[in-house]
């Protein structure tokens, strides 16, 4: 009687250890009230943990007395109690102190970011020279709230994202921001990110005050390093990197890739196809390597 006494018990004891609650909510920015993408929401005192997705939302199982802790770059630390009956929670995130004294530019003067009225996010770049990217824009992910980076080309030299300041402004000027690097009208795909100081970002509509309807997207303004008095200092940073297809892409030969193509053409109502039956047999026998090859770029 007694062991089964003592098995109940650590039965009991094991199903309050492992008791779990599940808890779901939002991240929010306290500086302008939008969700916070990337914010890490960990469980005190261990690894395990979650980020928030690109609307600030979240979903993480912790013990009934368990504590999330909420951390985020700029952002003081916030710690909740969590109990059984905790199932959705709304987090709203302080901007750190630090963050308040810290000085950025407005367009037309550099004032402490307490003292401002407006909406301004600054990025200060002296903490992200170590982040390989292949871009100034890149290194601005997941550090900026209410601005969407999204990339839709990797070619080199083409690989100029587009960059979203609180959804898109105007439905027929374009959706990208103004962008000002010291005081001149450029882009942040032509400024190398070793370069760059600091970047201060515009998103309310104090800022078309100051530069007019160009600013309907917001504007994006750059700071780049000047000349600073004494020993002379030389920073050298490099990265390599490459790209593998996971599959290999079956594509069709020229052979076929032209009766494909004469058969779409004349589905569509043309007479006759696009190439001509001289030319396919030339693509069968190879005679016109010139004008129908075969060759795999992949």
């Amino acid at each position: 009687m007694k062991k089964l006494f003592f098995v109940v018990l650590l039965l009991i004891q094991t199903i309050m250890t492992y008791s779990q609650v599940e808890v779901t909510g939002t991240v929010k920015s306290s500086d302008d009230g939008l969700p916070l993408p990337g914010v890490n929401v960990v469980l005190k005192g261990t690894t395990t943990g979650t980020i928030t997705d690109m609307d600030g939302k979240f979903n993480i199982s912790v013990p009934e007395d368990g504590v999330i802790v909420f951390r985020f770059m700029g952002y003081e630390i916030k710690e909740l109690q969590v109990d059984a009956n905790t199932t959705n929670i709304d987090v709203v995130l302080q901007v750190s102190k630090e963050m308040l004294d810290e000085v950025v530019v407005t367009g037309y003067a550099t004032i402490k970011k307490a003292n401002l009225t407006g909406s301004v996010a600054a990025v200060d770049f002296e903490d992200l020279e170590s982040i390989p990217s292949s871009n100034a824009i890149s290194m601005l992910q997941g550090r900026v709230s209410g601005v969407d980076i999204s990339n839709f080309s990797t070619q080199p030299g083409n690989d100029d994202p587009r960059i979203l300041i609180r959804g898109m402004g105007t439905f027929n000027s374009g959706a990208n921001p103004l962008v000002i690097v010291d005081g001149v009208e450029s882009s942040l795909g032509q400024i190398p990110a070793g370069d760059i100081e600091s970047i201060s970002v515009l998103k309310d509509a104090a800022s078309a005050s100051i530069y007019g309807v160009r600013a309907a997207n917001g504007v994006i303004l750059v700071t780049t390093k000047s000349g600073k008095p004494g020993k002379t200092i030389i920073n050298f940073n490099s990265n390599i990197g490459f790209q593998q297809n996971l599959m290999e892409t079956k594509l069709l030969g020229s052979v076929d890739f032209a009766n494909v193509r004469n058969a779409w053409q004349i589905a569509e109502g043309a007479t006759e196809g696009w190439y001509t039956d001289g030319q396919i047999d030339s693509m069968r026998n190879g005679s016109d390597l010139d004008r129908f090859a075969n060759t795999n770029w992949i």
